[in-house]
């Protein structure tokens, strides 16, 4: 499901500089190889422009390995986001929403060997909800 952000310009794009600064910088220390990562898509809205963010996040360190903002909603944006993260470790299964854009970039991207973990509502064991709760 997504959910409708606003972000005024100047201070998402400040914070995002920020927090890739910082993020650049913790990412050679950190072991990212886990049985799970996290992705999911939500709608922001920058000076009335309505854009997806597109995240990826360590289930176990809950850091966030990687986001891809665009304009579109569709497997392109998969690819970009797991093309930028393939490197930083290995995982086992890649959690998302039922959203078929992840379906082809996960096993092209992080191998055959990975799943992808579609999940059909927010009350199941295994859920994407992880990022929205680091989000709130």
């Amino acid at each position: 499901m997504l959910r409708f952000l606003i972000l005024p310009l100047a201070i998402g794009v400040r914070n995002l500089l920020h927090f890739s600064i910082i993020s650049l910088e913790l990412m050679p220390m950190l072991d990212f190889n886990s049985d799970e990562w996290h992705a999911d898509e939500t709608v922001v809205k920058i000076n009335g422009q309505k854009y997806y963010i597109w995240f990826i996040i360590d289930s176990e360190t809950r850091f966030v390995l990687g986001f891809h903002l665009s304009p579109y909603r569709d497997s392109s944006q998969a690819f970009a986001l797991l093309n930028s993260v393939k490197d930083l470790g290995t995982v086992n299964a890649i959690v998302s929403n039922r959203y078929s854009s992840y379906k082809v970039p996960v096993k092209s991207v992080l191998g055959s060997s990975v799943k992808n973990i579609r999940v059909e509502s927010f009350e199941d064991d295994v859920s994407s909800n992880l990022i929205v709760d680091l989000c709130q």
